[in-house]
């Protein structure tokens, strides 16, 4: 199990893009435009401060898709994760306010449908046939055995 040393909330916001896959070079970059913007904003609550930057733009991206937020967050990290996207997409989708048109389509193409929609129909009546005690008695009393 690998530990992580947290002496700030640099460490914090690196660690959290390093589950993202971020590389060194893309991770410093972003880490440092994060860094800056968390700054700007009068240091909010840092979890908070690093999900609605992803809630705000999963929103956006995944706005037909009919699920909760956390599934949809889960989707994006999952997609960002798969495709190998924070070498090409990284640092564009924290610091422009609206994702790049390219990485919503291919976001948006690998939108999985887990379960398909529920149809319902009607049953047809069955018969269902009640047994006869006797014949099942002579069943059993004539049962050959081996």
């Amino acid at each position: 199990m690998v530990a992580i040393k947290i002496q700030s909330f640099e460490d914090i916001i690196g660690a959290f893009l390093e589950n993202l896959g971020f590389g060194d070079n893309e991770k410093q970059k972003t880490l440092a435009f994060l860094v800056d913007e968390y700054n700007k904003k009068g240091k909010p609550d840092l979890a908070f401060f690093i999900n609605d930057i992803i809630h705000r733009k999963v929103k956006y991206i995944f706005e037909n898709v009919d699920w909760d937020i956390s599934q949809k967050t889960a989707l994006f990290k999952y997609i960002f994760l798969s495709k190998k996207l924070a070498s090409k997409y990284g640092y564009d989708f924290f610091a422009k306010e609206q994702p790049d048109e390219k990485f919503v389509a291919l976001m948006r193409e690998n939108v999985l449908n887990p379960v398909p929609p529920c149809c319902y129909s009607e049953m047809p009546r069955q018969v269902i046939a009640s047994p006869h005690p006797g014949k099942f008695l002579n069943k059993v009393l004539h049962m050959k055995r081996d």
